[in-house]
């Protein structure tokens, strides 16, 4: 016998909690199975944020503390808002993604809908 400790002893902080997994191991998997369609929804939605932020900081909206961004006009100042917003867009993406997916494969004939049995 080795004075090791066990893995599930090494996985839990001294709190008895679990350790909660990072954003990394929790969209790993995601992408794992969904590949280009997680990637591109993710992607869809940021450039729709970055295009809705630029143009309403165009038209005149303004934040408190937004004034860093004086040098980089709308577009700059929208891609700062778009990375603060990523967490959002990210869960976002975590959620949605399953549901495209199902959506797709409906539309090209891949889910089949299981035949009711008669009794």
């Amino acid at each position: 016998m080795t004075d090791e400790p066990s893995p599930e002893a090494t996985s839990k902080p001294a709190g008895g909690k679990p350790k909660r997994q990072s954003f990394r191991q929790r969209y790993e998997p995601l992408v794992a199975k969904y590949g280009y369609l997680a990637i591109g929804i993710h992607l869809t939605i940021g450039f729709a944020v970055w295009a809705v932020l630029a143009v309403a900081i165009a038209a005149g909206f303004s934040v408190n503390g937004s004034d860093g961004a004086v040098g980089w006009g709308a577009v700059g100042a929208a891609w700062v808002a778009m990375k603060l917003s990523s967490p959002v867009r990210i869960a976002i993406t975590v959620v949605i993604t399953p549901g495209v997916a199902w959506f797709l494969d409906r539309l090209r004939g891949r889910h089949k809908r299981v035949p009711a049995v008669d009794e």
